[in-house]
C-alpha cells in the first residue's frame, strides 16, 4: 500500500495506479482487515483484541481477493504473465503464481488454516536478530564443538504459543523498535540448548507497548559454513561465512543456505565447507527462496557427492 486518501465517511487505499480495495463507510460491515495511518505496520487481519485508536482504519478486502483469484487462475492456467502486468524483465510466472496464491490466502474473508497446530506455551527465550548477530551465535555455538554462544548478549523474549513450524512470541516493551517483518532471528530456550533459526512473519502492537510477533522456523539444526564461488576457489580466494540450514541434503540433492545479502549472485556454482573436518560440497545454484534486508535464503543442489 503506497498511499491513503481520506474523504468524508470513506478511506481509499491506493497501490500504484490501482485501487484494489473498495471505499467503505465506517458502518459498513464486515471489515476483514485494518491498518494504522502512521504506516508503521502492514495491514493486519481483524481478530478479537485487535488494537484500536484514532489512527486505526478498517477495510474490506473482498474485491482485492477476487482480483487476486482471477489473476492467479490466468497465470496458473497459461504459464504466462498477462499483457499490462509489468513486473520487470526478471519476473517469472511460477514466482508470480506463488505470490498470488499467498495474497489470495491473506485477503480471504476467512483466516487460512495453519499448516501446524499451535499449543499455548509460556517459555523464556534468548533471542538475537539481524544476519550478523545470528551468524555470530551459530559460529560461537559450533566453535570446536564447544558452545561459546552464552557469551553473546541477546534479548529475553517469551513464547505465547508454539507449533512444529514456529512460535508466537511476546517481545517486552522497548525491545521491538528495531524489529520488522522479514528479519532473521535466532532463538533458544537457554544455555546448552541448540539455537533455532527463523524469520519474523508477523508483527503487531499489543497493550503496554508490548509487541506480538510470529516467527517461522527455517531450521532447528543450522550450522555455520564457509563459501566461495568456484572461480574464487580457482584463484585461491578467501571464503565468506554463511549458515547451512541442514547438513543432510534433501532426497533430490537440494541444499539451503542463508548468506549475507548479495554475497552470492546465483550465477555460478559455489564451494561450501563446514564442520571440524571441513567437509566440502560443490553446489549448483537453483534460485532465491527469499531475501530480507540483510540476508538471502538460497537454494542450491549438489553438483557431485561430498568428499
Amino acid at each position: 500500500i503506497i498511499s491513503v486518501s481520506q474523504y468524508p465517511g470513506n478511506t481509499v487505499l491506493h497501490s500504484g495506479n490501482a485501487r484494489f480495495i473498495r471505499e467503505i463507510d465506517p458502518h459498513d460491515f464486515p471489515k476483514t482487515h485494518f491498518f494504522e495511518l502512521d504506516g508503521k505496520h502492514p495491514p493486519l487481519r481483524v481478530v478479537r483484541g485487535s488494537p484500536w485508536s484514532a489512527q486505526t482504519r478498517y477495510f474490506d478486502a473482498e474485491q482485492a481477493g477476487f482480483a487476486a483469484k482471477s489473476m492467479h487462475a490466468l497465470v496458473a492456467s497459461s504459464g504466462y504473465l498477462p499483457p499490462g502486468l509489468d513486473l520487470g524483465p526478471a519476473a517469472e510466472p511460477a514466482a508470480v503464481e506463488r505470490v498470488l496464491r499467498h495474497v489470495m490466502a491473506q485477503w480471504a474473508n476467512e483466516t487460512p488454516p495453519r499448516a501446524a497446530e499451535r499449543h499455548k506455551n509460556a517459555l523464556a527465550m534468548q533471542a538475537v536478530h539481524g544476519f550478523q548477530a545470528v551468524l555470530q551465535v551459530f559460529t560461537a555455538a559450533h566453535a570446536e564443538d564447544l558452545d561459546f554462544s552464552g557469551a553473546v548478549v541477546g534479548d529475553a523474549w517469551f513464547t505465547d504459543d508454539v507449533s512444529r513450524n514456529g512460535y508466537g512470541i511476546l517481545v517486552p516493551a522497548g525491545k521491538a523498535e528495531r524489529l520488522a517483518v522479514g528479519d532473521l532471528v535466532a532463538l533458544r530456550a537457554g544455555p546448552g540448548v541448540p539455537w533455532e533459526l527463523g524469520v519474523i512473519r508477523r508483527l503487531s502492537a499489543q497493550a503496554q507497548a508490548r509487541c506480538h510477533i510470529g516467527v517461522g522456523l527455517l531450521s532447528a539444526a543450522a550450522l555455520p559454513l564457509q563459501v566461495r564461488t568456484m572461480s574464487g576457489a580457482a584463484l585461491g580466494g578467501k571464503r565468506s561465512a554463511a549458515i547451512l540450514l541442514s547438513e543432510q541434503p534433501t532426497p533430490d540433492g537440494s541444499v539451503y543456505i542463508v548468506a549475507r545479502r548479495e554475497l552470492l549472485t546465483m550465477r555460478e556454482a559455489i564451494e561450501a565447507a563446514y564442520g571440524r573436518e571441513s567437509k566440502t560440497l560443490m553446489l549448483e545454484p537453483v534460485g532465491v527462496v527469499e531475501s530480507g534486508a540483510d540476508f538471502d535464503h538460497l537454494h542450491y543442489r549438489l553438483q557431485r557427492p561430498a568428499f
